[in-house]
């Protein structure tokens, strides 16, 4: 599950359980979602030089670095002792909740003493996400207001909320209304 930094990239998204396990197709759904994004994100300077996925996972590799992301719908659950590696990128792909924001505000101490950590905070049906990097986040901002900015930072994302996540999901069929490419 860690990752070697080398001469070339490696993400692999990874499912690690969560309070939404009810809904498998979240996982899967934002696995999708987090695929193309990725593709699409390096449309541009075409570094991409392979892409593997698997149930829960997949491997994007660059020729000048190695990154490993997690697929986790839900953060309650998270371990972030899980999330230690030696110094490798990680990052964690999750929804747009309020839910996850207070999930990351409690485990704040030891996300933010990962030296590499990154969260997107993502809401598949509109296209929006917001990134967070706790140990950045952590040496230029004031602690007693990280909750209140996290949420300032979650507000510019539509929120959801499990009830609208199924319904999403079961109702449209799992299908953005733009036919979302990430």
């Amino acid at each position: 599950m860690w990752l070697r930094i080398a001469n070339r990239a490696e993400i692999k998204f990874i499912y690690c359980g969560a309070a939404l396990d009810g809904m498998p197709d979240a996982r899967a759904f934002l696995q999708g979602w987090a695929a193309r994004f990725f593709r699409n994100k390096d449309a541009v300077l075409r570094q991409t030089v392979d892409v593997a996925e698997g149930d829960g996972w997949i491997t994007v590799k660059y020729p000048h670095k190695e990154v490993r992301a997690i697929i986790l719908p839900d953060l309650t659950e998270m371990d972030p002792a899980s999330l230690q590696g030696k110094g490798e990128h990680l990052v964690v792909v999750t929804l747009n909740t309020e839910r996850n924001v207070e999930a990351v505000v409690k485990k704040w101490d030891a996300l933010a003493r990962h030296p590499s950590l990154s969260f997107y905070f993502v809401n598949p049906w509109s296209d929006g996400k917001w990134a967070l990097n706790p140990r950045l986040h952590d040496q230029v901002s004031d602690a007693r207001s990280l909750r209140q900015g996290l949420l300032s930072l979650f507000a510019m994302v539509p929120a959801l909320d499990e009830r609208e996540i199924a319904e999403r999901l079961h109702g449209a069929g799992g299908q953005s209304p733009r036919g979302h490419e990430g």
